[in-house]
């Protein structure tokens, strides 16, 4: 399916909240309106723009991955949907002569099943190959994608059936497939007792994984991070927290170690949490950016620092806004900006780098089971 999506430009004046502190500013925001919902959450850069992994509706209670790609003032330039039953894309990364999506894909609609499933495409978002993967369970999801030079490494969850109690416990796979999709190998991973994960990254030869682990109740968590070797044999795994839930969501690779981007909670409040650790997992330091109730989705690099964006919230949730906080590089706030409405949810699922500032994609919710991707494109001038 190609399908032309109507563009509205939101006039930004009329939607920033709160004050911030700084040299930077948005230069526009987009919101991709159509009659069936839709949301990003990968955005990628690339030469002439951006490509945005995220979902389309094409019918009732029916996702499609769906793959946009954008120029560099966000307009259009194709959009592609690709089918299996109810999916929705997680990560997009670029692969051999085109980009490569992993998601999931909802395989019984009378029973909570489902598998990983991977796109390659071409340049343009042709399809060229599509495989699901099972990873011999009732239910996997794929998280995170990392291209290699003989294929692709990937990341998700899975659940497997705990004896005869008939409850589900929650591991982590890591899965080896070439370039054509056949797998290799894999690996299953359960952290402390059981576990999830959210990230991915290539380290030299070895890779690491990013995520939450948990003995007994997953509200009491420890954000996890893990180092296997190239055939997923453990190097090492650590875990790390602040309050009483903890949980990582994304990672950079840095000269000097790893700097994740995380939230903690206590149950009423949550915040934004950013770690700094050596290629051996101790921690560096540590930092929290407390507002009322912050969830973090993502982290970015800067000349000088990072960028870390998701949403901000009362306890109990009610209204979502976007929230952006700049830092230096060891993690002190240089800047925060608070972006949406009182109309709407507005939350950020992904940033990257563009010209001379940095891409955030997202979901907006118009109203109540509508919702539709959301575009804040920042300038930076350090």
């Amino acid at each position: 399916m190609n399908k032309k999506l109507k563009c509205y430009v939101v006039i930004i004046c009329l939607s920033l909240i709160g004050a911030c502190v700084g040299t930077q500013e948005i230069r526009w925001t987009k919101t991709f309106e159509k009659e069936e919902s839709n949301g990003g959450f990968s955005v990628l850069s690339i030469e002439d723009g951006f490509v945005i992994a995220g979902y389309m509706y094409s019918g009732e209670n029916n996702r499609d991955f769906w793959l946009l790609k954008l120029d560099r003032e966000g307009n259009e330039i194709w959009s592609r949907t690709y089918d299996n039953k109810d999916d929705i894309a997680w990560d997009v990364t670029k692969a051999d002569e085109g980009y490569i999506i992993i998601g999931t894909s909802m395989t019984n609609e009378d029973s909570p099943s489902a598998s990983v499933m991977i796109v390659k495409t071409g340049w343009r978002g042709e399809e060229e190959w599509s495989k699901t993967y099972s990873i011999n369970s009732i239910y996997s999801e794929g998280k995170s994608i990392q291209s290699v030079e003989d294929g692709y490494v990937i990341v998700g969850n899975v659940k497997f059936l705990a004896g005869v109690t008939g409850n589900y416990e929650n591991y982590v796979f890591l899965m080896k497939i070439d370039k054509t999709g056949e797998e290799q190998w894999s690996k299953t991973y359960r952290g402390e007792k059981e576990a999830s994960v959210s990230h991915i990254v290539k380290s030299e030869e070895d890779y690491v994984l990013l995520g939450s682990t948990w003995v007994d109740n997953p509200s009491e968590s420890d954000l996890w991070l893990q180092k296997v070797d190239k055939d997923g044999n453990i190097l090492w795994s650590k875990k790390y927290n602040e309050l009483t839930s903890n949980w990582g969501k994304s990672m950079l690779l840095t000269e000097d170690g790893f700097v994740i981007a995380g939230y903690t909670s206590d149950g009423r409040n949550s915040d934004f949490w950013l770690l700094k650790v050596d290629r051996e997992g101790n921690k560096i330091w540590s930092r929290t950016y407390d507002n009322e109730y912050d969830i973090v989705s993502c982290i970015t690099d800067t000349k000088n620092g990072f960028i870390i964006v998701g949403f901000t919230t009362h306890f109990p949730p009610t209204q979502m806004n976007v929230m952006i906080i700049k830092t230096d590089k060891n993690g002190k706030e240089k800047w925060r900006k608070i972006w949406g409405s009182d109309e709407k949810d507005e939350v950020a699922e992904s940033i990257c780098k563009a010209d001379s500032g940095f891409m955030i994609a997202g979901i907006v919710v118009i109203e109540k089971e509508k919702a539709d991707l959301l575009l804040i494109n920042i300038e930076e001038r350090y």
